[in-house]
C-alpha cells in the first residue's frame, strides 16, 4: 500500500514539474494560464463585489412593485372619493330633506298638520287621531309595547332609532280615499304602517268609507 502511495506521489510530482517546465518554456501556455487565473480572480472578486448590488436591485424591485400596488389602491380610493363627492354635490338638495324624513325629535305636531292638510285637500272628514306616549324632554324610563308582535317588529329599527305609535281614521268616498292614500304614500316623513283597513261607515255617515291607519314614526335623538 505504501509503495502505491509513493508511486502516485512521485507521479504527481513529475506531472507538476513537467507543467512548471512547460510553463517556463512555452510562452503560449504561460499566457493561457495567466489569463485563466486572471479571469478566475476577476470572477471570484466580482461575485463578492456584485452580490450586494444584486441584492439591492432585488430589494428595490420589490419596493417598486409594492409602491405600484399602493399607488393603484390610492388611485382607486381617489376615484371613489371623487364619485362620492359628485354624488353628494348632485344630491345636496335632497340630503337636506333627511332631517324632515327622520328628525331628531318626535315632532308629532308636524306630522299631524300634514295629515290634516291631506285630509282637507281631499275633502275627507278626520274622525280620530291619537298617538302613544311621547317623551317631551329626555328619554322615557319605560317603553309601552302593546303586544308581542310589536315587540318583535321593534327589531326592524336600528338600536339608536326611537319610534312611537300614531293612529288616525278618515271618512269619505272611494275616489277621495284613493287620492288621499296616493299622496300619503309620498309624504316626506314615512310611517311604518302596522295596520291599514277600509270599511263602510255606519251611523251618521251611511254609504261613506272609513280608512283607518295605525303605524309608527321614527326619530333619532341627538343625545
Amino acid at each position: 500500500m505504501a509503495t502505491g502511495v509513493q508511486q502516485n506521489s512521485q507521479l504527481y510530482r513529475r506531472y507538476v514539474r513537467n507543467l512548471a517546465l512547460l510553463y517556463q518554456k512555452r510562452q503560449d501556455v504561460r499566457a493561457f494560464v495567466e489569463l485563466l487565473l486572471t479571469l478566475s480572480a476577476i470572477t471570484i472578486f466580482g461575485l463578492f463585489a456584485i452580490r450586494p448590488t444584486i441584492v439591492t436591485i432585488i430589494e428595490l424591485n420589490s419596493q417598486i412593485k409594492g409602491g405600484q400596488e399602493t399607488i393603484k389602491l390610492l388611485d382607486a380610493k381617489i376615484q371613489s372619493l371623487a364619485e362620492a363627492q359628485e354624488a353628494y354635490t348632485n344630491n345636496r338638495a335632497v340630503l337636506s330633506l333627511l332631517g324632515t324624513a327622520v328628525p331628531e325629535n318626535p315632532s308629532p305636531e308636524n306630522y299631524i298638520r300634514q295629515v290634516e292638510g291631506l285630509t282637507s285637500r281631499h275633502s275627507l272628514l278626520l274622525l280620530d287621531l291619537s298617538t302613544s306616549d311621547i317623551p317631551v324632554l329626555g328619554a322615557m324610563s319605560t317603553e309601552v309595547i302593546p303586544d308581542k308582535t310589536k315587540e318583535q317588529e321593534e327589531n326592524l329599527f336600528p338600536s339608536q332609532v326611537k319610534n312611537y305609535e300614531l293612529e288616525f281614521a278618515v271618512s269619505g268616498d272611494y275616489e277621495q280615499i284613493r287620492a288621499f292614500l296616493r299622496d300619503f304614500e309620498f309624504m316626506r316623513r314615512p310611517m311604518l304602517e302596522d295596520t291599514v283597513s277600509i270599511g263602510l261607515s255606519g251611523g251618521d255617515l251611511p254609504g261613506e268609507l272609513v280608512l283607518s291607519i295605525t303605524g309608527r314614526l321614527s326619530y333619532i335623538p341627538s343625545e
